[in-house]
C-alpha cells in the first residue's frame, strides 16, 4: 500500500505467520509528509499483538500529524489487539497525533460490543479517515 501525495513515501512489510506458507498477520506501511498509515491484514490477537504493537509504536513516534490504521482486512480481532488499539489511541493523545481507524467488520463487532467505535475514530474508508485528519 503507498501513499500517493507529494513528499516522502516508503514501504515495508511485515509478516508473522501462523501456520507453514500462511501470514497470520500482514502490515504495510506507507509515509507521506507527516502521515503514516499501517493497512493491517490478517489475524491479531495474542500471538500477533507483539509486531501489531511495535509497529503501531513506532508509526506513532515517527508520524508528526496523523497515523491512519486500515484494518479492512483483519478477518480477528482479539482482546490483545483491542487494548493495542487503545494504547495506540493514548499515545497519540499524548504525543498529539491523530489516529483514525477504518475496521473491517470483525473489528467493528469487537468496538461495537464495547461502545468504543466513537473512543478510536472509526472511519467508513481510508478516504474518511484521511479526511478526518485533515488530509
Amino acid at each position: 500500500m503507498v501513499l500517493a501525495t507529494e513528499g516522502e513515501v516508503s514501504m515495508s512489510d511485515s509478516d508473522v505467520s501462523a501456520a507453514p506458507g500462511e501470514p497470520a498477520l500482514t502490515i504495510e506501511e506507507s509515509r507521506a509528509s507527516g502521515l503514516i498509515m499501517l493497512g493491517i491484514a490478517g489475524e491479531i490477537d495474542v500471538a500477533t499483538v507483539p509486531a501489531l504493537t511495535a509497529h503501531l509504536r513506532r508509526a506513532l513516534r515517527l508520524g508528526r500529524e496523523a497515523v491512519v490504521l486500515d484494518l479492512s482486512g483483519v478477518r480477528f480481532f482479539g482482546a490483545a489487539g483491542l487494548t493495542a488499539l487503545l494504547e495506540a489511541r493514548r499515545e497519540g493523545d499524548v504525543r498529539g497525533v491523530r489516529v483514525g481507524v477504518v475496521p473491517s467488520r470483525a473489528v467493528r463487532g469487537v468496538l461495537d460490543l464495547f461502545g468504543l467505535g466513537d473512543v478510536v475514530d472509526a472511519c467508513s474508508t481510508v478516504q474518511a479517515a484521511l479526511m478526518l485528519n485533515g488530509w
